[in-house]
């Protein structure tokens, strides 16, 4: 059984650049700290939602920004999957799995 909430988990996807500021290749202008943002959360519907697999790095304004228009505004505005973003930063952090060209996995291996 998985832990909801996992401390070391968060920190490490907090020191890892805001995924939009790598999308937009602006890593430098995110100049606000780095937050675990959930993908699913409480207010989405679930009571109980994991850490694992579920968390994205993003600066303040992003984050802010993804709860204000929405999961899929914000998806579509920035051309990503959230969804495979937090399940192959959870397989780089659990599994120690490395994809040096690929940043936050498939959708912006393009950078």
């Amino acid at each position: 059984m998985r832990t909801l909430i996992d401390h070391a988990y968060r920190a490490r996807v907090r020191r890892l650049p805001c995924v939009v500021a790598v999308v937009l290749r602006r890593v430098g202008e995110c100049l606000f700290r780095v937050q675990a943002c959930h993908r699913d959360h409480s207010g989405m519907g679930g009571k109980d939602v994991p850490d694992h697999g579920n968390l994205w790095p993003g600066c303040v304004n992003h984050h802010g920004e993804y709860h204000t228009i929405g999961r899929k505004a914000f998806e579509k505005k920035y051309g990503l999957d959230l969804k495979a973003i937090c399940l192959r930063i959870e397989d780089e952090i659990m599994n120690g799995v490395e994809f040096p060209d690929e940043p936050y996995g498939a959708a912006v291996a393009h950078l």
